[in-house]
């Protein structure tokens, strides 16, 4: 294998890490989800009775189809980058000409040696992106089909080379990137194929004793069911949870530390308490702090159209706010709306926002996000 790398850095990072794949964009009919077993909101991997749905949609989409960067922890590097260039321009920090935030988005994770794994290189770059991919020798790129049907979207990922991150490509990047990341974001997805590295990054930020914050993303339901054991244990070692509240009802399903009937804001609760004591998953309140950290844990959950919910843990208490999610009158690709949320909200603590300020930014960019096609950074900046 081989790596892309920079000489040492001059600002600080925001590390995400996650799993690189080119977004395949398709509107498709009812019929063709019925097809191939799908639900028009799902999230799945591909397996070999859907193998075939790559081409087909090729053929068979509904006005053609638009290849674009994806993979949800670089989607969140390239809205964040976005959303700091916006903030600059808007408080006149230019540069040159440009906007210079202070932080520089980095995105981690494996490519195949190959076309698609330069395409998703320039594209993300292109965004203000810094890259720091290692590219598979044997491995294709990740491709996920985004199949849109009305306001709802199904993934299919067939995820390839992002399933074995090299542990040589982070050492490579430790001093240079690693070191000098005041903030640690991953995908669940990530947690999931590539734990080792997941908990080698959750370890040092432990050891940092709150000089860097780690931030992680439920990312998917079958990702909570599947690999619930290496999400808690980098939940109660993270300082910011994000999720859905299906997924946040899957954890709990998937532990048996909460029930999946939950509302919203007792899910977030239990997210901002849950740890492992003796080997075993609980959220007990009266147990140890939420979080390893002095900081304690914020969870931020999304519900479609409903209000988010932030849950606060600090000194063993829970305190729990909502905010509203405005109308949106012209909904064109909901893929990518958590990814921007999460970009939203940590662009905000850049920024030196409150918790509410954070909401407020994450929120705006996922309601920009889903009125453009995939999770494609907008052409006009964000007006906040």
């Amino acid at each position: 294998m081989t790596s892309s790398s920079r000489s040492a850095p001059l600002k600080k990072y925001i590390s995400c890490f996650g799993c690189p794949m080119l977004d395949v964009v398709a509107t498709v009919s009812p019929e063709f989800l019925v097809e191939n077993s799908l639900e028009a909101d799902g999230n799945v991997m591909v397996d070999q009775g859907r193998m075939s749905l790559y081409g087909e949609l090729y053929s068979r989409s509904i006005g053609g189809v638009k290849e674009v960067v994806g993979g949800a922890a670089q989607n969140t590097s390239r809205i964040c980058q976005w959303a700091m260039r916006s903030i600059c321009k808007l408080h006149g920090h230019d540069h040159d000409g440009g906007a210079v935030p202070a932080f520089q988005c980095v995105s981690v994770g494996c490519v195949g040696d190959d076309d698609h794994g330069r395409t998703l290189a320039a594209g993300t770059a292109a965004d203000g992106v810094q890259v720091e991919y290692a590219y598979h020798g044997t491995l294709s790129t990740g491709v996920c089909a985004v199949l849109v049907s009305g306001s709802d979207r199904c993934l299919v990922s067939n995820y390839g080379a992002w399933m074995d991150y090299p542990s040589e490509h982070l050492d490579k990047i430790w001093n240079s990137v690693v070191l000098h990341s005041p903030i640690i974001y991953m995908s669940g997805f990530f947690a999931q194929s590539c734990s080792n590295a997941a908990r080698r990054l959750a370890d040092y930020v432990e050891d940092q004793k709150d000089e860097t914050l780690l931030a992680v993303n439920l990312s998917a339901e079958y990702v909570c069911e599947d690999s619930h054991g290496v999400l808690i244990d980098i939940i109660q070692r993270a300082d910011i949870v994000f999720g859905n509240y299906s997924e946040a009802a899957s954890l709990g399903r998937a532990t048996n530390a909460w029930s999946p009937a939950c509302d919203s804001e007792t899910l977030a609760r239990n997210l901002c308490c849950v740890h492992y004591h003796d080997d075993v998953i609980c959220a007990c309140r009266d147990g140890p702090p939420g979080s390893l950290t002095s900081r304690g844990r914020r969870v931020i959950l999304t519900r479609g159209s409903e209000p988010v919910v932030l849950a606060s843990s600090v000194g063993g208490s829970v305190e729990v706010q909502t905010f509203p999610v405005p109308h949106v009158e012209h909904i064109i690709d909901t893929n990518g709306a958590g990814d921007a949320f999460a970009a939203g909200y940590l662009c905000g603590m850049t920024a030196d926002r409150s918790q509410g300020e954070c909401v407020e930014l994450a929120v705006a960019c996922a309601v920009r996000v889903v009125q453009e096609c995939g999770c494609s950074v907008p052409k006009d900046p964000l007006m906040i």
